[in-house]
């Protein structure tokens, strides 16, 4: 079962990966599906959030930051419980650090009265 549940993961993450770096060519429809999907496999902790580390934070177009914006609001509903566990892998200090780092600056300027991303900012500061 193990096995094939982390082949199933592997190939998930593969396959977003390669519709990440392609969003630019899909169509809105296809865009908010594929947020809609992304969400769905973090909040329900199927894929970790590291599935994200093929975005460029610092060069994100308009599609690919309409995809993350959308993800993101729908996961800022998550109980708070949830979300700690979502993005525990981004505490560890030194683990993905262009990911944190990235993600924080992106949730700071996209959500920046957001309560349950202030927290978990707090989080990343090591405050909690």
């Amino acid at each position: 079962f193990f096995v094939i549940k982390f082949v199933f993961q592997l190939t998930t993450q593969y396959a977003l990966w390669d519709r990440i770096r392609e969003v630019d060519s899909l169509k809105p429809r296809a865009r908010s599906r594929l947020a809609d999907l992304i969400h769905y496999l973090l909040s329900h902790e199927t894929l970790p959030i590291t599935v994200l580390k093929v975005i460029e934070w610092g060069t994100l177009t308009g599609s690919v930051s309409s995809v993350i914006r959308r993800v993101f609001k729908q996961l800022s509903t998550c109980p708070m419980l949830k979300l700690r566990r979502i993005f525990s892998p981004l505490f560890v200090k030194d683990k993905n650090p262009l990911l944190s780092e990235g993600l924080r600056l992106f949730l700071n300027v996209n959500f920046p009265d957001n309560e349950a991303y202030a927290k978990i900012e707090q989080c990343f500061a090591g405050e909690d």
